[in-house]
């Protein structure tokens, strides 16, 4: 807040960790960091609002047990999620259940609830977190970076820090204030909105729903108060009515696993967002890096975002923890965003390869004309889906 930011002119010295961006990778590097530093988050929103991005999967529980809020976490009503179930490659779903996983199931989040108890943690770990604050401009100083900052219509305010961490999504706007690129490999179109849900199926219902059609594909998840949240995943230049409202009712009323779900349930306003896929280059310096979405994007079909925003805002706090320690710069490969965009880009494209039932659809041409089904590891988070999608599924399953 304002206020808040004015204060922090009075600061005698510099900070040694500015985090750029309040958002999961970015309070989970500040939860970490703030136990032994000076650390300043700031964040352009408020932690108000609704974010797509909701589902947590089991292996999430032990980065929040490093981080020390796993007994806070599981405290704050978030539903369990026991698997996935997918109508992909087939019309006949598979499921993937996480009861043999050893820590045990995920979460279908709210998310906004989840992101004000991540920087509520950074605070009481000795952070400070300064909201409704927006990056103008950064620059390499003889000590570390100067950053300079604004506060809704206030003056700008320089910050002085040794370190700091581009979290701003993927925007990455403070490492292209000090001269990163962003390399775009195009953009998926997002089309969601909330759907009543009632008392039953807010418990009944705890796995997330997954379905290919011909233009994308659909996902169905069930969410803390009683909602649901219905996205469809498209190419900009497909399904021009899908950016109607009556358009998107119409074609989630088509699908056959997920609209007998829903039946006729009120929606609110549908909502539009790209989702760009690409890496920075660099995604690094000698006094800042870049985590979660800021260092690259994958397709959400890996289902692996706020997974992986816990896992490289925690690897980025040992990482600055050790050079402050240490008294020395940062040190990472150059390419290291590439390299790992790579590897997520090879594991997208063998699940696209998995759906062929309408080789004829611009949407599955464009991706399997570039799959390549090669022995790539899944991911911890791709496990999620990749196992209900007809890859591995028994004959004896059935829909439940």
């Amino acid at each position: 807040m304002p206020d808040a930011l004015t204060a922090l002119a009075a600061e005698s010295g510099p900070w040694d960790v500015v985090v750029v961006g309040g958002g999961v990778a970015g309070t989970a590097a500040a939860i970490m960091l703030g136990r032994a530093a000076r650390v300043l988050v700031l964040e352009a929103g408020d932690y108000s609002g609704w974010r797509i991005g909701e589902s947590l999967p089991p292996d999430a529980r032990p980065l929040l047990s490093d981080l020390g809020v796993l007994p806070r976490f599981l405290s704050c009503d978030h539903l369990p999620c026991h698997g996935s179930s997918s109508a992909w490659g087939s019309d006949r779903p598979g499921f993937n259940d996480f009861l043999y996983n050893p820590n045990g199931h995920g979460w279908h989040l709210d998310r906004v609830r989840f992101e004000r108890f991540l920087a509520r943690e950074a605070t009481q770990a000795g952070a400070t977190v300064v909201t409704g604050t927006r990056l103008v401009a950064a620059r390499s100083s003889a000590s570390g970076l100067e950053i300079d900052v604004r506060a809704q219509d206030g003056e700008p305010l320089t910050l002085d820090t040794v370190l700091a961490v581009d979290a701003t999504g993927v925007g990455a706007a403070l490492a292209r204030a000090l001269g990163a690129e962003r390399i775009g490999d195009g953009a998926l179109l997002c089309r969601s909105a909330l759907l009543a849900s009632d008392a039953i199926s807010d418990t009944a219902d705890s796995l997330t729903r997954i379905e290919a059609r011909p233009d994308g594909w659909w996902y169905l998840a069930q969410l803390p108060g009683a909602r649901r949240i219905a996205a469809f995943f498209t190419d900009p230049d497909l399904a021009p009515d899908i950016r109607t409202e009556p358009g998107w009712r119409a074609r989630l009323d088509r699908t056959r696993h997920l609209a007998p779900r829903v039946g006729e349930a009120a929606a609110s306003p549908v909502r539009s967002h790209a989702v760009p896929l690409g890496h920075l280059a660099p995604s690094g310096g000698a006094r800042w890096l870049a985590v979660g979405d800021a260092a690259f994007s994958c397709d959400p079909i890996l289902s692996q975002g706020l997974y992986a925003a816990l896992l490289s805002g925690t690897r980025a706090a040992k990482r600055i923890s050790a050079a402050l320690a240490e008294g020395r710069c940062l040190t990472l490969a150059p390419d290291e965003a590439a390299r790992d965009y790579a590897a997520a880009r090879t594991r997208t494209r063998a699940l696209y390869a998995v759906e062929q039932r309408w080789p004829e659809a611009p949407f599955w041409q464009r991706r399997q004309a570039s799959a390549t089904v090669d022995n790539a590891v899944p991911t911890v988070g791709e496990r999620v889906i990749q196992s209900s999608m007809n890859i591995r599924k028994s004959s004896a399953i059935t829909d439940i």
